[in-house]
């Protein structure tokens, strides 16, 4: 949150100035800024996705239950494995 602060606000006042005003170090803010989105960052998109298909699905009557179960009967789905023909 202190980064993404400071990526906003830099624009209008210095990046040192800011990181000293949040405790962050300017480096780490750099750092940061050249860092990849983190994996488990993907993967929390995606099942966003997931659960925003279900609900859209069910014109918004499914509630987290039922939301879980579809997306736990999704994931079996799709690791089931297929007998040798």
């Amino acid at each position: 949150m202190r980064y993404r602060f400071i990526a906003v606000e830099r624009t209008s006042f210095p990046v040192r100035m800011l990181c000293r005003l949040v405790g962050a170090a300017v480096s780490g803010f750099y750092a940061w800024l050249c860092r990849r989105p983190a994996r488990r960052h993907e993967d929390d998109r995606r099942v966003g996705e997931k659960i925003g298909a279900i609900c859209a699905a069910s014109r918004r009557t499914y509630g987290s239950p039922r939301v879980h179960a579809e997306l736990c009967a999704q994931a079996q789905h799709q690791h089931r494995i297929l007998p040798n023909d």
